[in-house]
């Protein structure tokens, strides 16, 4: 999860062109299964990009992402929310249809395919939801897309998506979290949860305790919940048209649950 510290002045115009975070995440992507090429995982990706318009007193934010660590913004009055980024999923009808069109037309020189879909299986034969697996390597995910996995399914792919958002007044909050809290959390209740703590601090802090609780009581691992919250405010409250120097300012925190 990476948030940008400083936003950049001058409206959606000054963020970042889509094509260059695709070719970001690609250009990550090939550097770690160079320097990381024995380790059997990959990782998700979530960015923001925060631009602020003094003349309009309002904020732009772009989030690329890869995989199913996901982004979410909660408008100021705390009530509405709205999604940053969908999950690279199997359960996504275009990335499961893009998957199967590779499962026939990319095959290894015995025939069988690169990549292919279906369930794990264990002693008790099959369990869990459908996976991608590697036709070389046998490595499977429930993702379907990944940075830095060099075992990993060639359908695998590290292309980020971009979702854009303008015309966000101050006081909106974004919120940036691992798989750990949306397995327990949807955006609504990320929202409830919230929506009556004032400080970005104090609400990545409950979000991640609450993930950890919730993980606990259901027998699930507590070792992936990673929470950044971003609380997007102006140094202009008085005066949006102000010419003074001053640079727009975001307020984050992140907290992290380490391993057990």
């Amino acid at each position: 999860l990476t948030p940008v510290s400083e936003p950049v002045s001058g409206g959606s115009d000054m963020l970042p062109k889509d094509a260059a975070i695709v070719d970001a995440f690609r250009s990550v992507d090939a550097q770690l299964k160079v320097e990381h090429h024995k380790v059997r995982c990959g990782t998700t990706a979530t960015s923001l990009y925060v631009s602020y318009d003094r003349a309009k007193d309002r904020w732009s934010v772009k989030c690329g992402w890869c995989g199913d660590s996901r982004a979410m913004m909660i408008d100021a009055d705390g009530k509405t929310n709205a999604p940053l980024s969908i999950d690279h999923r199997i359960e996504r009808a275009d990335e499961l249809e893009r998957i199967e069109k590779l499962t026939k037309s990319d095959l290894l020189p015995n025939g069988t395919p690169a990549s292919y879909i279906t369930r794990r299986q264990n002693s008790r034969g099959e369990y869990g939801p459908k996976a991608v697996f590697s036709g070389v390597t046998g490595i499977s995910h429930l993702m379907t897309r990944s940075i830095g996995d060099p075992h990993g399914a060639p359908a695998l792919i590290p292309d980020a998506e971009v979702m854009l958002k303008e015309d966000l007044a101050n006081g909106t909050r974004l919120v940036l979290a691992s798989d750990g809290l949306w397995d327990v959390y949807d955006e609504a209740g990320v929202a409830r949860a919230v929506r009556n703590i004032s400080e970005p601090a104090r609400a990545a802090r409950k979000l991640t305790l609450g993930s950890v609780s919730r993980r606990r009581q259901h027998g699930m691992s507590e070792d992936d919940v990673t929470v950044v919250v971003v609380d997007l405010s102006s140094p202009f409250p008085d005066s949006p048209s102000s010419t003074t120097s001053t640079p727009s300012k975001i307020k984050i925190h992140g907290t992290w649950s380490p391993r057990k």
